[in-house]
Parts: C-alpha cells; sequence; structure tokens
C-alpha cells in the first residue's frame, strides 16, 4: 500500500492525520511520512490498514446492497 492509497483510505474514512493515527495506533507524524513517500508502513501496519480497507469495502457492499432494496422492493 503506498502513500496515495493510505491518504485515500483516511479520507474515506473522514479522519485527520492525527485522528487516524490514533485509530491505527502510530503517531501523526508516521502518518505524515507515509502518505508524503518518505517511509512504509511495517508489516503490522500494514495488517491493521488492509483491515481497515476491508472494513469499508464491507461496509460499502452493505449500503449499496440496502439502497437496491428499498428502490426496488424484494432482493434476490
Amino acid at each position: 500500500m503506498d502513500g496515495a492509497e493510505i491518504r485515500t483510505l483516511r479520507k474515506q474514512l473522514e479522519l485527520t492525520q492525527e485522528e487516524f493515527a490514533h485509530e491505527i495506533g502510530v503517531t501523526f507524524a508516521t502518518v505524515n511520512r507515509w502518505e508524503n513517500g518518505k517511509s512504509e508502513p511495517s508489516r503490522l501496519a500494514l495488517r491493521i490498514l488492509t483491515a481497515q480497507k476491508e472494513k469499508i469495502a464491507a461496509t460499502a457492499n452493505r449500503s449499496s446492497r440496502r439502497k437496491k432494496t428499498k428502490r426496488g422492493g424484494k432482493r434476490r
């Protein structure tokens, strides 16, 4: 996961760098360095970031299914 992906993930969560850092257990400076390409996340941090990304995807899938159900009646 590169800096642009991390920034996109953070923005999808609607968090500041500081809030995002707190959420995943790193410092604000670490998030800043990742986003600006100065350093890369450790394997542990990558696992946490991937879990956050999957959580967003799952939420989006549930949300889109609910919208289809409301518009089209019964879900198949």
